[in-house]
């Protein structure tokens, strides 16, 4: 009796505390669309965006179009599908925060989702956020700081491809945005 009356309370800390660290993996798409996927043929009256000659482009999707601007618990200001030889290889999410703690709750709800990440090289006065996941080929990043008005932070989740310098950065197609000269993100 006092044998089991010791392991009834062991066994079940034991299952709430691995089940606490439980996490799920990476995603393999985003809202439907699986990486390796066409673009949708809905999609040919979106703005596309392509560099010219390349094989790559990106579909934007702006506020003023976004049905669902809620991602990992943050509405978001915009978000790229990116398509190298017309397969979806990446989604880009931009999101800006006007506090601290709520850059911090985005990226603390990618870690409650997804475990640890493999490199965290953000400043704790959150001036350089820099983020990744990698789990297969899946990969997710998140990039960007404080640019003296907002939180910027831009994740990129996508399938890494290829062994070149943009896909060892990166996923291939992430990095083609013309709208973010600075390349602040490394993306």
């Amino acid at each position: 009796m006092k044998r089991s009356a010791f392991l009834i309370p062991m066994i079940s800390t034991f299952v709430f505390a691995t089940s606490s660290f439980a996490t799920e993996n990476l995603p393999d798409g985003f809202r439907g669309l699986k990486f390796g996927s066409d673009a949708p043929v809905e999609w040919k009256d979106k703005e596309i965006i392509k560099e010219q000659g390349a094989d790559e482009f990106y579909v934007k999707f702006g506020m003023n179009v976004l049905a669902n601007k809620r991602v990992f618990g943050a509405n978001v200001d915009r978000i790229d599908f990116n398509f190298t030889k017309n397969q979806f290889c990446s989604v880009k999410i931009y999101a800006s925060f006007h506090s601290k703690q709520e850059a911090y709750n985005y990226i603390a709800s990618f870690t409650n989702k997804f475990g640890p990440p493999l490199k965290n090289a953000t400043t704790s006065d959150l001036k350089i956020i820099n983020v990744i996941w990698v789990q297969d080929k899946n990969k997710i990043t998140i990039n960007g700081g404080f640019d003296n008005y907002n939180y910027r932070v831009f994740a990129t989740i996508g399938k890494m491809i290829g062994k070149n310098s943009e896909a060892e950065e990166g996923m291939v197609g992430a990095s083609k945005n013309p709208e973010n000269k600075s390349d602040n993100d490394g993306l």
